[in-house]
């Protein structure tokens, strides 16, 4: 069967371990020889100590050809879902990323593994991709129903491998948004927990069903754990229980509030200035004035945590253009940093004091 494949099929499953984590849904808590289960397994687990692929799940009908519309190179591998069309595509790295392993002495680079995540950001953002997706787990594109006649997507098969640097030249240039997670090691649980709850509320409202939401978060915490915990050395596991026990906790309690007339409050970040209320009595004169001061002491907060966005939007779009050779222009500040003409005058001063050619 595997010798009649086309030839980026056969990679596909010579890059799958051995005994791979496999399921019939999005949740994959089996374990299996790839060539007993490369049939049965509709999700299937990608290796987790190297990037051979970069992975995107596009969730929006006709995404199987949003890389045409952005004049992207063609996917490697592009799986459809029959039943939304919905897609996710894979472009097979030319140079696999190899990626730390816990438990194990290895040789990586955290500045190869960088710029894959830089250039994967860029692509998303032009695919408008799911931010969540960590690509670890997949839909197998070689995956049979039952009967064993035909495939449970439709899949299209590209024979072409690709560079980082080739694929970094696709990308927009992003001068300012780098999302910094803080991964506290001495609390993985909670710090699992408090993020992929907040992914959870924002997605909710997109579900029907209930085991469809709980299939969604529990590859969200799974994700979670392969992107951001794995690495973490500790003198005792993390595991797959703890990760599934999470994520029900999560699917659970924010399917059974998805209604609540407040819903909407839990997604927001709240307290960032942890000011403390003091009022006794909702309504009172005592209460009404403490909502007030602390209005104002919010309006000063969000002025300058403004500037200091601004200024380093700026700061980063002139390192680029003086790093790069590029002539300093307002029009060009204007394109890199999203700011109106009228703002950027406005720095003049701090854009003067780093037009210094290096």
């Amino acid at each position: 069967m595997l010798e009649n494949l086309p030839p980026p099929a056969q990679r596909f499953f010579s890059y799958l371990s051995d005994v791979p984590r496999w399921g019939n849904d999005k949740v994959i808590n089996f374990f299996g020889n790839k060539e007993d289960i490369i049939d049965i397994a509709s999700y299937i687990e990608l290796p987790n100590h190297r990037r051979y692929y970069m992975s995107f799940d596009l969730d929006y009908e006709g995404s199987a050809l949003v890389w045409e519309d952005e004049y992207l190179p063609k996917p490697t591998i592009t799986i459809i879902n029959n039943e939304n069309s919905h897609s996710t595509l894979h472009y097979e790295l030319t140079t696999p990323v190899l990626l730390h392993i816990r438990g194990r002495e290895s040789r990586f680079s955290y500045k190869a593994i960088r710029y894959y995540n830089n250039v994967r950001e860029g692509l998303r953002i032009r695919m408008d991709g799911d931010r969540g997706y960590a690509g670890f787990n997949t839909k197998n594109p070689l995956y049979k129903d039952l009967d064993g006649s035909r495939s449970k997507w439709k899949v299209s098969w590209h024979d072409g491998t690709y560079d980082l640097d080739y694929l970094n030249e696709f990308c927009p240039f992003l001068p300012v948004k780098t999302e910094t997670l803080e991964i506290d090691p001495n609390s993985r649980h909670m710090t699992m927990f408090d993020s992929c709850r907040k992914e959870a509320y924002l997605i909710v409202k997109g579900f029907n069903l209930f085991d469809d939401f709980n299939g969604a978060v529990h590859m969200l915490c799974q994700n979670f754990y392969d992107k951001h915990l794995s690495w973490i050395k500790k003198d005792h596991s993390f595991p797959q229980t703890e990760i599934n026990s999470i994520a029900r906790s999560i699917s659970t309690w924010t399917w059974n509030h998805r209604n609540d007339p407040n819903f909407s409050n839990y997604t927001k970040d709240k307290g960032v200035m942890k000011l403390e209320m003091t009022y006794t009595e909702k309504g009172s004169p005592e209460h009404l004035e403490e909502i007030k001061s602390n209005q104002q002491l919010g309006a000063y907060y969000t002025h300058d945590t403004r500037i200091d966005k601004t200024e380093e939007k700026i700061t980063n779009a002139m390192n680029f253009l003086v790093t790069n050779g590029i002539q300093v222009k307002i029009s060009k500040l204007s394109e890199l940093t999203e700011l109106s003409k009228s703002t950027l005058y406005r720095y003049k001063k701090l854009i003067d004091s780093l037009d210094i050619k290096r």
